[in-house]
């Protein structure tokens, strides 16, 4: 489980490479960046990354607000087919990236909560961190849709800092 579980992350930390970026000069200088992430972009790139052999299967499915994971794997401990699920909802705090993982199921049993915890932590670090591209930015808002999920950036440059 531990594994699939892992693999789940990393799949999805990947996301900004399966982006396109929209930049917008601001009046006073700073910049507007947008991400644009798409589900079947992010497929292609997930089915290329995961080589790990007990993730056979992982799929991300977009809807409005929300992405489902999906994940299939050999359980090494019983050898049969391991099933892994969540559902992920993305939003802002303070000009960070917040995830709320729930249905959280491995193999159809509930995924208990302290281990949840550490996904929504993880999942948001690791999205936010790949998406920051410069450390002078601020996420302002992001969107998932049933086709893309959409992050925008507040970035300070020179210019806008006086």
């Amino acid at each position: 489980m531990k594994k699939l579980l892992i693999a789940t992350l990393v799949a999805i930390a990947l996301v900004a490479s399966a982006c396109s970026i929209d930049v917008e000069a601001n009046p006073d200088g700073s910049l507007t960046v947008t991400s644009h992430i798409e589900e079947q972009r992010l497929q292609q790139t997930l089915d290329r990354t995961i080589t790990d052999p007990n993730v056979e299967d992982l799929t991300v499915e977009f809807f409005d607000g929300y992405v489902m994971v999906e994940g299939t794997g050999l359980d090494k401990n019983t050898g049969k087919v391991a099933t892994t699920e969540f559902r992920a909802e993305l939003s802002v705090l303070d000009g960070h990236l917040e995830v709320e993982i729930s249905e959280a199921l491995y193999n159809g049993n509930e995924i208990p909560q302290w281990i949840v915890e550490v996904w929504n932590e993880s999942l948001a670090r690791n999205l936010e961190r790949e998406g920051r591209k410069n450390p002078d930015s601020t996420l302002t808002s992001v969107e998932v849709t049933d086709t893309d999920i959409t992050m925008e950036w507040h970035v300070e440059t020179e210019a806008s800092k006086g």
